[in-house]
């Protein structure tokens, strides 16, 4: 028996890992560490306006030092002195953004014991078309069919100028890329070389231990 679709599940996708000891975000774009501030504060309010609602920070050991995205944003959000409730869940091993979806998932489920009734996801505005292209190409995968919540998408910051121009041709490659599906995407060769680069730590064999009894596309 199926059980039937509960609560609202905040996702937010790390940017970086934060280095408490010495207050710096390792990150691709240290210069938007305001942006990726304000999308933290931002997912952490969402949670906070349903009684249903969980947040997942979503992301994994990326970075040289040894901590998850997402465990060290719960630690940055700590030093700044904001609240930050225990039900907030941490998901520590998504690589991509299709992962920070799926995981996501994965992680409020083995929670609740349900998936939730619908997903809002926090990100630049940018970003927009490539999550909820993610989301379409998980609602399309035949592994995963219990699980059909709605997608929300709450922008937090964007691009102007040629930056954005340049962001937005990046962004259509990435839906692009998961037109043939959740599988053929994590077939792709600059996937897997993208994985590779962001897992300095080895985690993929963790993930699946993590996971278990859950479907993973790759």
């Amino acid at each position: 028996m199926t059980t039937l679709p509960r609560g609202q599940l905040v996702v937010l996708g790390c940017h970086g890992v934060y280095d408490i000891g010495n207050d710096v975000l390792d990150s691709e774009h240290p210069e938007d560490r305001p942006v990726y501030q304000a999308q933290l504060r931002r997912a952490l309010d969402l949670a906070e306006q349903r009684s249903d609602s969980c947040l997942v920070l979503s992301g994994g050991p990326t970075k040289p030092l040894d901590c998850s995205e997402s465990r060290s944003y719960r630690q940055w959000a700590e030093h700044l002195g904001w609240r930050v409730d225990t039900t907030v869940l941490l998901e520590e091993f998504a690589l991509t953004s299709v992962e920070n979806l799926l995981l996501s998932l994965y992680r409020y489920h083995q929670e609740f014991g349900a998936y939730p009734e619908s997903v809002s996801i926090v990100s630049w505005e940018f970003k927009r078309r490539r999550f909820l292209a993610a989301g379409e190409a998980i609602h399309g995968w035949p592994s995963l069919p219990e699980c059909r919540p709605p997608w929300n998408f709450e922008a937090e910051g964007d691009l102007v100028g040629q930056a954005r121009a340049a962001a937005l041709g990046k962004e259509e490659d990435y839906v692009r890329s998961l037109k043939n599906g959740l599988e053929d995407y994590f077939r792709r060769k600059d996937v897997r070389a993208l994985i590779q680069r962001r897992d300095p730590h080895g985690s993929r064999q963790r993930v699946r231990k993590c996971y278990q009894g859950y479907p993973l596309p790759w």
